[in-house]
């Protein structure tokens, strides 16, 4: 059976997250050094939510605690972008991980997602992707917007077929 187009937006969230959650916990430690697993539990502290205390036995740990929402979070919440984030990804770069934080948002919430909806996700999760240097997830992610690209010509060919058609039925 075909993936619809919110598995296949699923399937780019997962492999973003896939690469995120090493990288966002090597930049944390070369930031605040013996300090960053406090720093990545105050910044993941709200009212409904706090990180496990098993979380913060290893480095594996957190990164099987941490999912897309938490990762997202890590990165875009004051003040660890600029103090993190800024320098190596930059204005583009929090761009990207807004949009993904947000479809990320529609995704959970069940919203269905047209294909060119999914396929800027696909797009913009592969260029974030290429800027943290996850090649093997960036490719992952390609193969999907390239499918995407793919279903969105045959859309477009069958409709063009059907209205030359149409047309020449009128003729008659």
């Amino acid at each position: 059976m075909a993936l619809s187009n919110k598995e296949r937006v699923g399937r780019v969230i997962d492999r973003v997250t896939e690469a995120l959650v090493p990288f966002i916990i090597r930049e944390y430690r070369k930031v605040h050094g013996k300090r960053y697993m406090d720093v990545i539990e105050q910044t993941l502290d709200t009212n409904a939510y706090g990180l496990p205390a098993a979380a913060k036995a290893s480095d594996e740990a957190l990164a099987k605690t941490l999912d897309a929402q938490s990762s997202f979070n890590l990165m875009l919440r004051h003040p660890q972008w600029r103090d993190i984030f800024q320098d190596k990804l930059g204005h583009i770069g929090r761009s990207y991980v807004s949009e993904l934080y947000k479809a990320r948002v529609d995704w959970a919430h069940q919203k269905p997602f047209s294909i060119d909806e999914a396929y800027r996700v696909a797009d913009t999760a592969r260029r974030l992707l290429e800027m943290i240097s996850a090649s093997k997830e960036a490719e992952e992610v390609n193969e999907i917007a390239t499918t995407l690209l793919r279903m969105q010509f045959d859309a477009e060919a069958k409709k063009a077929k059907k209205v030359a058609q149409t047309e020449k039925a009128e003729e008659v």
